[in-house]
C-alpha cells in the first residue's frame, strides 16, 4: 500500500486502488486481448492502466484531474490520455465496439452508467461501484433495493456481481466497501432507449404510489391496466418491456385510423408542393405522435420551432425540404388550448 504523494481531490471522489491481487482480478474479468480497443474511465495514477497497456495495443483513458493527466502523459506508448469529464465526453468517436473498465467515482457513478447504457457501442464492461449501488443494480423485483437502475441494467444487459472489494485496499480509505460488476449487452429486439428510459423514470418517480398514478397517461390509454394497482418495485423488467410495447402498438393502431379530433384544411398551392394545416385540440395527448405519423406518410420533417434562418440558396434549399412547422396561430387559439400545425409537403409525396 505505497504510492504517490498525490493531493487527493475529494470533489472528484478519488480513492486509488492499491492491492495487486484485486487489480489482477479486475483485469481478468475484462479479459483483454491484443486487438481490443479499451476505454478506461478514471485511471487515477495508473493502477489498472499499467496492466492494460501491457496486454492490449490500444487503450484510451479519460481523466478529469489535470494533475493526474500530467503524471500519466509520456508514461505509455499505446495509451491515449484524454483530459475531461466522462459525462461530457463524446463517446461516438469510437467507430468499433470497445471494452470498458473503471473504478467509478461514487458520487457520479449512476449518471455514467446510464450514459454507457444509452451508448451501446461496447462488448463488455467491468465497473466498480459502491457495494450498495451494485446490489441495487442486480436486485430483483419485489425487493426494496429494486429501482430504475435495476430495470435499465437488466433490460439491456446481462449483469453480475463478480466480487466484493474491501474498503481497506484503497487510498484514501473510503467509508464503505465496493463491488466489481460485469456487463454484457443483450441481443435481440430491445425497447427504444430514450422512450423506455422515460417510462421507467416516471414509474419510479414516487415509489410508494401505484403505477396508475405515476403512469396516469399510460393508464388512461389502457397500456398498464394489468399492473395498475401495483407499485413500481413489484413489476419485473420483462413486464416493463411488455407495457412499453403495448404503448407503442397502441400508438401505431391509433395512427392507422382517422382521428375525429384531427381536421385538415387546404391552403395555397405553392410551386414546391401543397400545404396543409392540422388542427389538434388540447385533449389529444398524443398530438406529437399523430403529427409525426402524418409527417412520415407525407415525407415531412418535424421541427420544434419555426425555422427562418439563412437566405439565398440556403433558404431555397430549406424550402425544398419537406418540413413541418409547429406554431400557435394567435392568442385566442392559445387561450382555447388549440395547437395549429402548418405543413409544407414534398410534391413527390
Amino acid at each position: 500500500m505505497t504510492k504517490a504523494p498525490h493531493t487527493f481531490r475529494k470533489k472528484w471522489g478519488q480513492n486509488f486502488l492499491r492491492d495487486p491481487n484485486t487489480i489482477s482480478k479486475i483485469i481478468n474479468c475484462l479479459q483483454p486481448c491484443a486487438s481490443d480497443n479499451i476505454l478506461e474511465i478514471g485511471p487515477g495514477d495508473g493502477a489498472l492502466t499499467d496492466h492494460l497497456s501491457k496486454q492490449t495495443n490500444q487503450v484510451h483513458v479519460v481523466e478529469i484531474d489535470p494533475l493526474l493527466v500530467t503524471n500519466l502523459n509520456n508514461r505509455y506508448l499505446n495509451v491515449t490520455i484524454h483530459e475531461g469529464d466522462i459525462i461530457d465526453w463524446d463517446l461516438t468517436q469510437f467507430k468499433n465496439e470497445v471494452k470498458i473498465i473503471g473504478n467509478l467515482p461514487y458520487y457520479i457513478s449512476s449518471p455514467i452508467l446510464f450514459k454507457l447504457l444509452a451508448w451501446k457501442n461496447w462488448e463488455r464492461m467491468v465497473l466498480m461501484f459502491q457495494k450498495e449501488l451494485a446490489q441495487r443494480i442486480v436486485s430483483k423485483h419485489g425487493n426494496k433495493s429494486y429501482g430504475r437502475i435495476s430495470v435499465m441494467c437488466q433490460v439491456y444487459c446481462y449483469v453480475k456481481i463478480e466480487f466484493i472489494v474491501s474498503k481497506n485496499v484503497f487510498q484514501p480509505k473510503p467509508e464503505v466497501d465496493s463491488a466489481v460488476l460485469t456487463f454484457f449487452p443483450k441481443d435481440g429486439e430491445l425497447p427504444n432507449s430514450p422512450a423506455f428510459s422515460n417510462l421507467v423514470k416516471q414509474a419510479f418517480s414516487q415509489r410508494r404510489k401505484k403505477l396508475k398514478n405515476n403512469l396516469s397517461d399510460a393508464y388512461k390509454l389502457g397500456n398498464i391496466e394489468k399492473w395498475a394497482d401495483k407499485r413500481p418495485e413489484e413489476k419485473s423488467p420483462e413486464e416493463f418491456i411488455h407495457s412499453n410495447k403495448r404503448g407503442v402498438d397502441a400508438s401505431r393502431r391509433t395512427m392507422d385510423r382517422p382521428d375525429p379530433k384531427l381536421r385538415r384544411h387546404s391552403l395555397t398551392q405553392p410551386a414546391d408542393g401543397s400545404q396543409v394545416v392540422l388542427r389538434l385540440t388540447s385533449d389529444s395527448p398524443d398530438w406529437i405522435a399523430r403529427v409525426r405519423a402524418f409527417g412520415d406518410a407525407a415525407s415531412l420533417l418535424l421541427l420544434s420551432m419555426r425555422r427562418r434562418e439563412g437566405s439565398g440558396k440556403a433558404r431555397q434549399n430549406h424550402r425544398q425540404q419537406a418540413r413541418l412547422q409547429v406554431r400557435r396561430r394567435n392568442p385566442r387559439h392559445r387561450a382555447l388550448g388549440t395547437r395549429w400545425v402548418a405543413c409544407s409537403c414534398d410534391p413527390a409525396s
